[in-house]
């Protein structure tokens, strides 16, 4: 591949007081297995922290890194003001990658990712991200399955819904041709990246599963708790009926609703019958639950605010 067709892409970063998990991430993307692909990468990195505590990070990196590197400070709180920063950062690209800062690329994430395009073509790319748990973790939190998201095989048109900005690679000019690309609005519920997929799909973009693309989740001890667990459950379930009811019609939201329910009502009654086989059954149910209430609360009109808490280092 020559010069004049080499794919360019920015990999963004979004980071907030996690110094360990960022050099970690950035560490990881250093590594990657990136012989013979013909790319141009670089790092666009947004501290969302008002304190700026990542710069003595992408500092140290780039020292150290033949990799180009960009540090963006983006002191307004929310992650949807950090993406929109880093993408207007990430230049005159082809493609804009994510990771978060508490992942880490396997080595030929980027390698089956840029094969599967070459194979299947695509706007938006990505593959699972697969949980590791911290020492002492009790069994039942991974046998749940909760941390787990559904996969594909590779090459699948996937609806975008399964997406995030996770392990994905999308292409830059499948992007709304507006200054704020995420929805500003949703900076403390989550879920401007789910909106924006959806606003992709609505407008003709391609959703691919590359099933090999896997990016290592760093789980923290404190996301293993029940609590968290069950409010994350919960989030998940009011940032999707955010996403998809807060511009609709009363039909749509009762319908959210009547979903919502059902599941309350299966949950609960997953969770009973599933604790005679253990704590991993029973929580399968109460998570199925608190999904359920949390459709129900985000087709109401509720929200949650998901960044009060910090987790990670």
């Amino acid at each position: 591949m020559t010069a004049a067709n080499q794919h360019r892409i920015a990999i963004g970063v979004v980071t907030y007081q996690r110094p360990i998990g960022l050099r970690r991430t950035l560490d990881g993307i250093a590594d990657m297995d990136l012989a013979g692909l013909g790319t141009e990468i670089s790092i666009v990195v947004v501290d969302n922290d008002p304190d700026l505590s990542a710069r003595v990070v992408v500092d140290g990196f780039r020292a150290a890194s033949h990799l180009e590197v960009t540090y963006q400070a983006e002191p307004r709180r929310g992650i949807p003001f950090a993406r929109n920063t880093a993408v207007q950062a990430a230049g005159a690209v082809d493609f804009i990658a994510w990771i978060d800062d508490d992942e880490v690329p396997v080595p030929t994430w980027l390698r089956h990712i840029l094969d599967a395009e070459r194979r299947f073509g695509g706007d938006v790319l990505i593959g699972p991200s697969e949980p590791r748990f911290p020492p002492g973790t009790p069994k039942w939190v991974g046998a749940a399955g909760v941390f787990e998201r559904r996969r594909f095989a590779t090459g699948s048109t996937i609806p975008a819904n399964y997406a995030r900005t996770s392990g994905v690679l999308i292409r830059r000019s499948s992007l709304p041709q507006r200054d704020a690309v995420f929805r500003e609005d949703l900076r403390f519920t989550g879920g401007s990246d789910r909106a924006l997929f959806l606003e992709m799909e609505g407008a003709g973009a391609r959703f691919v599963w590359v099933d090999e693309a896997v990016v290592l989740e760093l789980v923290p001890e404190s996301r293993t708790r029940p609590r968290w667990i069950f409010q994350r459950a919960y989030r998940i379930g009011v940032s999707k009926s955010t996403t998809s009811t807060d511009r609709a019609g009363v039909r749509v939201r009762a319908a959210r609703v009547a979903v919502g329910s059902r599941k309350i009502v299966l949950g609960l009654l997953v969770a009973m019958l599933g604790w005679r086989h253990g704590r991993a059954a029973a929580a399968r149910g109460l998570w199925q639950c608190f999904h359920g209430a949390g459709l129900v609360a985000g087709a109401l009109g509720l929200r949650y605010h998901e960044y009060r808490r910090h987790h990670g280092i």
